[in-house]
């Protein structure tokens, strides 16, 4: 799906300047169009008068105080276009094995059900040097989302959250925050030693969630993979 990506950062561009760019990269092959004709073409006409809306809105923009948000469900719309996005999952541990990694399998069968491609699968040590090589081997081109699983926790050898930080150009606050609020419905006061965290870098949404399986539902099957498609596109804009 980087193709698409990269086709709709293309439309972004010639909307910005104008003109029509004379080369294309690899993440440039393929399509977008309908997104691009989506954004271009804008809100349908509406017969709303401007005193009926609630002040500084625009035709079918709305409050957060109980009014719809149109806005919301037409860029999900756009973003469904995607389609299938280019996944990869990596395993933080230090004990796990290839036979033993049952977050890796629960991560990946998430992911496919919910009708993405995955596009490769590592179990790797709490090593930083390990980490950093992971993230750029999918990071960008390769890779629509990365997941890592673990290295999360407060030990000393819990290496993932402060390797993984300095290298997002964005952070996404609201997926840690998400990840305790719905924590603290299953375990309580020890939802405080999650460090969940998540971002974006290179049009690629990155996330770092504690490696039990009860976690890696939550972060992806009730919050990321929902969104994942929306998350992208934003990320891609």
């Amino acid at each position: 799906m980087r193709s698409k990506i990269g086709a709709m950062r293309s439309s972004a561009g010639e909307k910005a300047t104008g003109t029509t760019p004379t080369a294309v990269t690899e993440k440039t092959v393929g399509k977008v169009k309908n997104s691009a004709m989506a954004r271009a073409v804008g809100p349908a006409p509406t017969d709303e008068s401007p005193n009926d809306r609630p002040t500084g809105l625009m035709p079918h923009e709305h409050d957060h105080h109980g009014h719809r948000s149109a806005s919301t469900e037409e860029h999900r719309g756009i973003a469904a276009e995607l389609g299938p996005l280019d996944c990869a999952v990596v395993v933080v541990s230090d004990s796990r094995t290839q036979k033993t990694d049952r977050s890796g399998d629960v991560a990946v069968e998430l992911i496919e059900a919910a009708g993405h491609r995955l596009v490769g699968r590592e179990l790797i040590k709490n090593d930083p040097a390990a980490i950093e090589e992971k993230f750029a081997e999918y990071v960008g081109d390769r890779a629509d989302f990365v997941v890592f699983c673990g290295g999360t926790g407060l030990g000393r050898k819990d290496l993932t959250v402060e390797t993984v930080t300095p290298l997002l150009d964005k952070v996404l606050d609201g997926y840690g925050e998400a990840f305790r609020r719905f924590s603290w419905d299953e375990i309580g006061t020890a939802a405080i030693m999650s460090r969940a965290v998540g971002g974006a870098t290179r049009g690629t949404i990155v996330i770092c969630t504690p490696g039990s399986t009860n976690a890696l539902r939550l972060a992806l099957e009730k919050l990321l993979l929902p969104e994942l498609r929306h998350l992208v596109r934003e990320a891609n804009r």
